[in-house]
């Protein structure tokens, strides 16, 4: 899978007085490892039994109404980026809105890294998909709704890279694992399509996303 150079840029952000800069919700999503079975043991018992790790996030925004602009935070290739992305959202957590899909993930998440999530305005692109009479699953609701489709190999990489196997000796994939194989970054386009589709879900139906941020 071959993406331009510019797909994937390095995450330095867009700033005014260290403000993001967007006209719209900033798409936002994570890729995590946990030793946990989502599905089986649900969110909370994901996040703080066993081992938990984000080990990536995706920001998409649009600042000139055009082009979108793209920050990956690589916490595993790049450690230092983790205290980058938590700077980031106390930076702006007062001034900008995020979108995710099914947000109480990355609320979740958030809540892992010395953050209270509560602070920061999330938009659900879940729920505004649902008032739209889309799929509640960004499977569906990217397709219907923008005419986007999921990259096909999302669920074999989630697989390799988020759930414990023996490749990895069922801990979570290190730098020194991750170095030159082509799989993390089409992982890693696979987090910024998602973020991408959350950004454009609340961009373009904000106006019945305004009554679901209570959720």
């Amino acid at each position: 899978m071959n993406y331009p150079a510019s797909f994937i840029k390095d995450p330095v952000l867009q700033a005014v007085n260290g403000q993001l800069r967007s006209q719209y919700p900033i798409g936002m999503d994570f890729e995590t490892w946990g030793s946990e079975p989502l599905p089986t043991v649900g969110l909370d018992n994901y996040l703080h039994v066993g081992t938990f790790q984000p080990l990536a996030c995706a920001l998409v925004w649009q600042e000139d109404g055009q082009y979108e602009d793209i920050a990956v935070f690589d916490f595993v290739q790049r450690p230092e980026d983790y205290e980058r992305f938590r700077q980031v959202l106390i930076d702006n957590g007062d001034y900008v809105h995020f979108a995710a899909h099914n947000a109480g993930f990355e609320r979740g998440v958030i809540s892992t890294m010395d953050l209270d999530p509560l602070k920061l305005h999330i938009l659900d692109s879940a729920v505004i998909s649902r008032c739209m009479g889309a799929g509640s699953h960004l499977e569906a609701a990217a397709p219907q709704l923008l005419g986007i489709d999921k990259i096909e190999a999302g669920k074999d990489l989630i697989k390799k890279f988020s759930i414990p196997n023996e490749r990895y000796n069922f801990k979570p994939p290190t730098a020194a694992d991750v170095a030159n194989d082509p799989d993390w970054q089409d992982f890693l386009a696979y987090m910024v399509q998602d973020a991408r589709a959350s950004h454009r879900i609340a961009r373009d139906y904000m106006w019945i996303g305004m009554m679901e941020r209570d959720y």
